[in-house]
């Protein structure tokens, strides 16, 4: 019975998987069957309502024929009355509210599912920036840096690529005209133009760190200070400032790339320097860092200590 059991491994395996989104989704209907079915019941409040104002006015009349009443039982029976009232309610809705709690505790399973996988990523994420850093660390010692940055950017083929699509990482921008309203045909004009948005843009995480203790930048704020379109990932990756380590050891220092020689650069390599207009933007993103904000956040969360 081999197979049954590699059956029932991959099973298992792609609930796993999915799991998070099987229970956001079932939580999901589960609350919003819950919720319809709750609207549908108090079509129902009318009746019980009538039969307890029944059993209310039973009770005055019998005390109304009585030449001698006792308050405190006259009481007792009038709160016995509203009592089976709430509690023809309370079973009216207690499906529906078992549902309802049902539904939540699943969706809230499944996003801290969630975000326990997401933080386990950008912590092995940066385990392997940190690793493969200290690869290239290795090499520089071993080859010199120039060696190691020609490497690194496949900067051996001298063919003019200046027109060519982006690839050289997920990050980079091509920088040349029609790519993004703020180049310039003067290279001098452009190259400090870079230059100080990306002092500009280390300033804004210095400043976030000295206010809350970490540093943090989208690379949709860099790619609007650079006048470049935004995008879906861009909301996402970005550069992280941890001076503590608490939540990963990621270097939080913004460099555009704009002094690496690949092909269509500024500072091109020869007797002379020459500028050139275009050139290949390579920022240095640590990634995706919406999981170590969560993390951060969540560290810095304060206790509330209630009675004091």
């Amino acid at each position: 019975m081999g197979w049954l059991n590699d059956v029932t491994d991959f099973s298992l395996s792609v609930l796993n998987q999915y799991r998070p989104k099987m229970e956001i989704y079932a939580g999901a209907g589960i609350l919003l069957g819950g919720t319809v079915h709750a609207c549908y019941k108090t079509t129902k409040l009318k009746e019980i309502n009538e039969k307890a104002l029944k059993r209310v006015e039973a009770v005055h009349k019998k005390y109304e024929m009585m030449e001698v009443v006792d308050d405190a039982q006259y009481k007792k029976d009038i709160f016995k009355a509203r009592a089976q009232q709430a509690g023809d309610i309370a079973l009216n809705y207690a499906g529906d509210a078992i549902a309802v709690g049902t539904g939540l505790a699943l969706i809230i399973d499944g996003v801290n599912e969630y975000d326990s996988r997401l933080m386990k990523s950008a912590i092995a994420y940066s385990n392997l920036v940190s690793l493969f850093n200290e690869y290239r660390d290795r090499n520089r010692k071993e080859i010199g840096t120039e060696k190691e940055e020609e490497i690194y950017h496949d900067a051996t083929n001298k063919e003019d690529r200046s027109d060519r699509d982006i690839s050289e990482s997920p990050y980079s921008r091509l920088w040349a005209e029609g790519c993004t309203d703020a180049w310039d045909q003067n290279p001098e004009v452009s190259r400090n133009f870079l230059l100080m948005q990306q002092s500009s843009a280390n300033n804004i995480i210095q400043s976030r760190m000295r206010s809350l203790g970490y540093g943090w930048l989208y690379l949709n704020e860099v790619l609007e200070m650079l006048g470049y379109p935004l995008t879906d990932e861009g909301q996402d990756v970005g550069w992280f400032l941890d001076p503590n380590g608490e939540v990963g050891n990621l270097e939080g220092f913004v460099d555009f790339g704009i002094k690496r020689p690949i092909n269509a650069r500024f500072l091109a390599s020869g007797v002379e320097e020459v500028l050139e207009p275009n050139c290949w933007l390579d920022f240095n993103c640590c990634g995706n860092i919406r999981p170590l904000m969560f993390r951060k956040k969540q560290k810095r969360r304060p206790i509330t200590v209630y009675g004091h």
